[in-house]
């Protein structure tokens, strides 16, 4: 299936378009949006304190979330997928770490998580000129992450009992 992604930047907000249709709008948020998102989906059953990471608060920190589109075309309000992106060096260089990915799941195969990943390392490369990308990528999403040129950098080691790899993109 062809998909042409057109990529709008205005007023810090980037717009994904797929076959000239609006499907779902993606925008650079505040934590608490994605906050219960991500509390549900990669921390279930755990205290909220655990779905807070280290960098959350950071002013160079960004927190994205796709929203499905209303009849209007604008965000229905409902957050289906998230990330945060906490600048954190690779290999000694400047470089942002992608953090908590998430999406619900009957969204999941859908093409959101790929359009919010894409919509992010635009707009982080074009407002800090900032290149490399990095991730503990769990061993079930590698796939995901691999169709979207990050590579592996590790061998497999277990984070919170799953088994991670580390994974990178450079993104010109």
């Amino acid at each position: 299936m062809y998909i042409l992604f057109l990529v709008w930047y205005c007023n810090k907000k980037f717009t994904m378009v797929e076959n000239n249709i609006l499907q779902f709008i993606v925008r650079k948020v505040d934590l608490k949006t994605i906050f219960n998102l991500r509390h549900e989906t990669l921390r279930q059953g755990l205290p909220e304190h655990e779905a807070i990471f280290e960098g959350d608060n950071e002013k160079s920190t960004y927190h994205f979330a796709a929203y499905l589109r209303d009849v209007e075309g604008g965000p229905s309000g409902n957050v289906v997928c998230c990330s945060t992106f906490v600048q954190n060096k690779w290999e000694e260089r400047q470089a942002y770490q992608l953090r908590g990915m998430a999406t619900y799941i009957q969204y999941q195969g859908q093409g959101v998580g790929k359009k919010l990943l894409v919509t992010a390392e635009a707009m982080i490369r074009h407002e800090t000129n900032i290149h490399e990308f990095w991730c503990n990528a769990r061993q079930s999403a590698i796939g995901f992450y691999e169709k979207l040129g990050w590579s592996i950098e590790s061998d497999i080691f277990l984070l919170r009992d799953e088994p991670h790899v580390k994974m990178y993109k450079l993104v010109q």
